[in-house]
């Protein structure tokens, strides 16, 4: 049984986790991940508010990560063993997840001041840890989300197309940012919103208690 307060955090979590990365996606003027430094800062100068707008948006991932932890409670991370595999990686990988997505468009609003250069992007980007933390965040995040939507499905707290929605959303996420299709990243954000829209709803609905009948109570006459 969620508490109001709860209910409140979980739904503000779920609603600001998903829509948040859609509005960014759909704001950040920086090309496909496989682009170049030197691409993206030309688009981040020539586009600056936009840039700053993206930059800030990414701070709605920070929302992304207790919504997860909300899912996960859903999924039956507690009492099955499939939602509490499905919690931990999902949850763990997303930790350095963050630090993935919000410290390059930082980089690219200090290059539209001449604070940073496409260099030194490229080379953090390049680094061992930024390398290792994206395949962590990668793999994690598509496995985690995949496995939370199958216990979704087998626990039945959420529709079972919320389950598929959430379950298809990360392959059509990093599907997009492989193939450099941006409606395909849309659709992967929809779903996303979809899935977590359907979790708020399952967080909010009101559950009434069964009343036991009264006993049967005979009486000799």
């Amino acid at each position: 049984m969620w508490k109001k307060r709860e209910i409140v955090v979980a739904v503000t979590c779920l609603v600001l986790g998903s829509a948040g990365q859609l509005a960014q996606y759909l704001v950040t003027p920086l090309g496909s991940e496989e682009a170049s430094a030197a691409s993206n800062v030309a688009k981040a100068v020539a586009h600056p508010t936009a840039m700053q707008s993206a930059a800030w948006l990414d701070l709605t991932i920070l929302f992304f990560l207790p919504a997860l932890v909300v899912v996960a409670s859903l999924a039956g991370a507690r009492t099955t063993p499939l939602g509490w595999v499905a919690s931990v990686v999902a949850i763990g990988t997303t930790v350095p997840g963050i630090a993935y997505v919000l410290a390059p468009d930082v980089l690219y609003v200090g290059a539209i001041h001449g604070d940073v250069t496409a260099r030194t992007i490229t080379a953090y980007n390049n680094s061992g840890v930024v390398t290792a933390a994206t395949i962590v965040f990668l793999i994690g995040h598509v496995l985690g989300m995949v496995l939370l939507g199958v216990a979704l499905w087998r626990v039945g707290s959420v529709p079972r197309w919320a389950a598929v929605c959430l379950a298809v959303s990360p392959c059509l996420e990093i599907g997009s940012a492989a193939v450099d299709v941006r409606p395909l990243g849309v659709i992967a954000y929809l779903l996303l919103m979809a899935a977590f829209g359907a979790c708020a709803a399952a967080v909010a609905r009101p559950r009434t208690a069964t009343i036991p009948a009264p006993a049967t109570v005979s009486a000799r006459t």
